[in-house]
């Protein structure tokens, strides 16, 4: 096999390296970009052999291939429409189990630091604050900011209060705007010590006082409900509020007809100090979807029908006369510093020590289980797809979060979606990097597995997590 590139090699831009290796394939012998080729191997009693081969060529001998050894299966998937077994590796429009695999998780699947889950961790986190539980609520905002995914966590705080706080608790927006810039701007500060992210105390102590503040206040369901009607994914037929059903046609999210709207929602039973507030806080709002970077030091990705309708709650609120929460805030934090797995902890054991809550005991709904509709106790809460990237094809999902993409390409190492893999540009580094960070997903075993993708368990539907959200509130008052 020979190697040769387009340009200078720079040991700081995996990504622009791995575009421009060229290798030779050790079949037609031609000159091709790397990101095209099939790597395989195959074992004897006396060595391990590799084989570089283009895409044409391993399209052409797949049964050869196979028929000598080599592990042509990892790469591809016999169409399942196919009841011959002899045309296996034939087709030339053949489907990768990873591109099924990927197509099913959807593009924005992210492992975090220990292999959680991105999206369950949102979850989780959500959940967390509206149950009131400080330890875990703590233990999912040190995942994503330890993952380098502040922006992500930023939103999902943002997304939280709109879909459960916002109706009736309208002046947190100002103080949610506050910790925001405040975040952003710990964020600036934040240093990149032995190769990783280190998060600043102030910046771990500005999430943990909104996520403190939220859990004071009074929430409801209804948001979400109407979220997901909207999304078609109903659960009545027309928009409920607080019990309040009758709504104008009029778009709520032109500030200039909020007085029209609350008069035909409640007549003259609203305050002129709250309609006052009403209007000013609709006004801000345009202001942050008009220019986000201005007023909160970025985009904070409220989904439009989220925020129509945590509006049209707000409305409602007052016109059904709901108790609103207080203009109370609880002392600012003191968090202990963040720190990083010890060193003297082996790469193989850092997923035993380090998933200290386990997914599989977490109560909320996700996008990669299976939904509820038998009523049963426990059903696959994490799909074949999903365990099939954990045990595999961890490093190349992982890179999404940035502190393995920052570790990776340290590396010199870059992902390759063909195969959902990452190639490496140098093998010292390649081992380096299993000897620190090789977490043997597929060798950690079942207890393991089960705290950072939630498998056996019972996973609530959407209908259930609004009615145990109802049922909170109603013990609260």
């Amino acid at each position: 096999m020979e190697i040769e590139t387009s340009t200078e090699t720079d040991p700081q831009n995996v990504a622009s390296i791995m575009n421009t290796v060229l290798i030779r394939c050790d079949l037609c012998e031609k000159n091709v970009n790397v990101l095209d080729t099939i790597d395989l191997c195959r074992e004897t009693d006396q060595c391990k052999e590799e084989f570089i081969l283009c895409g044409g060529c391993f399209q052409n001998r797949t049964d050869t291939l196979r028929e000598e050894g080599w592990n042509v299966d990892d790469f591809i998937i016999v169409d399942s429409a196919s009841a011959d077994p002899a045309n296996a590796g034939c087709s030339a429009d053949i489907d990768t189990e990873e591109d099924i695999m990927d197509s099913e998780l959807g593009e924005d699947f992210t492992l975090t630091q220990f292999l959680y889950s991105a999206d369950d961790v949102r979850q989780a986190l959500a959940t967390n604050i509206l149950l009131k539980n400080k330890e875990k609520t703590i233990f999912w905002i040190k995942e994503l900011m330890q993952s380098e995914l502040t922006d992500t966590l930023i939103t999902l705080l943002w997304n939280i209060y709109f879909t459960y706080y916002f109706a009736l608790n309208p002046e947190f927006y100002n103080y949610l705007l506050k910790q925001t810039k405040r975040m952003r701007e710990a964020q600036t500060q934040a240093q990149v010590e032995d190769g990783d992210y280190q998060p600043n105390t102030e910046m771990m102590n500005a999430f943990t006082d909104i996520a403190a503040n939220l859990m004071i206040r009074p929430f409801t369901a209804d948001v979400l409900r109407e979220g997901m009607r909207a999304s078609e994914c109903s659960l009545s037929s027309e928009p409920s509020f607080f019990g309040h059903t009758e709504f104008p046609d009029t778009n709520i999210m032109d500030s200039s007809t909020v007085e029209d709207i609350m008069t035909a929602v409640a007549g003259d039973q609203i305050k002129p100090t709250n309609r006052k507030k009403v209007a000013t806080l609709f006004r801000n709002l345009d202001k942050l979807r008009k220019n986000p970077t201005k007023i909160a030091g970025g985009d904070v990705h409220i989904p439009l029908d989220i925020e129509r309708a945590a509006r049209t709650a707000l409305i409602a609120a007052y016109a059904t006369k709901q108790k609103m929460g207080k203009a109370l805030f609880v002392s600012p934090s003191a968090t202990e510093p963040i720190c990083g797995p010890s060193p003297c902890t082996s790469a193989d054991k850092l997923l035993q020590t380090h998933t200290a809550v386990s997914m599989s005991e977490e109560l909320s709904f996700c996008a990669h289980d299976k939904p509820i509709t038998d009523g049963s106790e426990r059903i696959e809460g994490a799909s074949a797809a999903m365990r099939h990237a954990f045990d595999q094809h961890w490093e190349y999902y992982a890179h999404r979060a940035p502190i393995w993409e920052r570790r990776i390409a340290a590396h010199r190492g870059a992902p390759y979606d063909a195969t959902r893999k990452i190639l490496w540009d140098d093998d010292e580094l390649q081992e380096q990097f299993y000897e620190t960070y090789g977490y043997d997903t597929d060798e950690v075993g079942v207890e393991v597995v089960r705290r950072c993708i939630a498998i056996d368990m019972r996973r609530l539907s959407a209908e259930e997590y609004c009615t145990l959200l109802d049922d909170m509130q109603k013990k609260i008052e």
